[in-house]
């Protein structure tokens, strides 16, 4: 999923912006960006190479448009924790360069969008700066603790739509232990003892190949949690009577 990759593609190609304006005025920032063209290309291009496609445009005369799109699809869940990342983190960069770009162009109000979206062109989130704008200000949309994360509106309403991905399989809850986010995934069908070390397998595999996006999810816990220390994340398989099947703890 690399969410963590589109904070790092979109600071990365800040450098780019910032220097290539130029004593020239002009008259709005679509301007700007075709004179600039050149350079924006050759940043879009370099990025290719992780699989984000990734478009720089304008927008009326004053908004400059970043949009990063994921090869692979980003889930509700880890859509969520996303967008919560992007809400708390410092915007120092991009408000230096909505003043850069307000200095080059005879426009007012001159705005910069971050626009990420998922592979099938929906968006994931967005933010909007202009050279006005408090970069280090707290979001309102941060936490005190992770039990208040978990009872926001937007983490149940993620946490019901990968419920209801599994409602045919298995019961899901997310819930907090100390500094744990815990996902309890309770199968409604027993299954036989027979079988649990198939499971257990077939679950570690699974657990594997979502790692990464796991630890990203870690790191955005600590941005977004204001009193959190060693923020973790559990997964806990239950069997239909209740017994643990395994759990994975990161």
């Amino acid at each position: 999923m690399k969410k963590l990759l589109a904070l790092i593609v979109i600071a990365s190609v800040l450098t780019v912006l910032v220097s290539c304006g130029n004593a020239a005025v002009y008259d709005n920032v679509r301007e700007y960006v075709e004179d600039n063209a050149d350079s924006f290309t050759k940043t879009v291009e370099s990025f290719k190479e992780s699989g984000i496609e990734l478009k720089i445009s304008s927008e009326g005369d004053n908004v400059l448009i970043y949009e990063a799109k994921y090869p692979s699809h980003v889930s509700d869940e880890s859509a969520a924790l996303f967008r919560k990342s992007v809400e708390g983190m410092d915007k120092t960069a991009y408000v230096e360069m909505a003043k850069t770009i307000s200095e080059a162009v005879a426009v007012d109000d001159v705005s910069v969008v971050v626009r990420y979206l998922n592979d099938d062109g929906s968006v994931i989130c967005e933010m909007k700066v202009n050279k006005d704008t408090d970069p280090t200000a707290v979001t309102e949309e941060s936490f005190d603790s992770l039990e208040d994360y978990v009872e926001s509106d937007e983490i149940k309403a993620a946490v019901k739509a990968y419920a209801d991905k599994l409602k045919d399989v298995a019961e899901c809850e997310v819930t907090s232990e100390g500094d744990t986010l815990v996902y309890t995934i309770k199968y409604l069908e027993q299954i036989d003892e027979s079988r649990l070390a198939e499971y257990r397998e077939s679950i570690e595999k699974a657990a594997a190949s979502q790692e990464k996006d796991t630890f990203d999810a870690i790191i955005m816990m600590k941005k977004i949690i204001r009193n959190i220390e060693d923020p973790s994340v559990a997964y806990r398989y239950l069997n239909a009577d209740g017994t643990l099947i395994t759990e994975i703890k990161y």
